[in-house]
């Protein structure tokens, strides 16, 4: 499996972005695992987020308030 994914990752980077330059390298592996994340990961991302939902505290007026200033 992890064969799997180096091969398409090598096959990605040399077809899409074969012609740009090597200073944005970084930004195309982020891209890269980003979409690979969301493609595998579907399900845990939604259990996340409701997770999350669920468990924090609600915000109150004073404290959107003071994310503003």
């Amino acid at each position: 499996m992890l064969h799997n994914q180096i091969r398409n990752f090598k096959n990605w980077l040399r077809g899409v972005h074969s012609y740009c330059d090597k200073e944005y390298m970084e930004k195309y592996i982020n891209e890269y695992f980003f979409r690979f994340n969301r493609r595998n990961h579907r399900k845990s991302i939604l259990v996340k987020l409701i997770d999350r939902m669920i468990n924090l505290k609600p915000l109150t007026k004073t404290d959107v308030q003071c994310f503003a200033t």
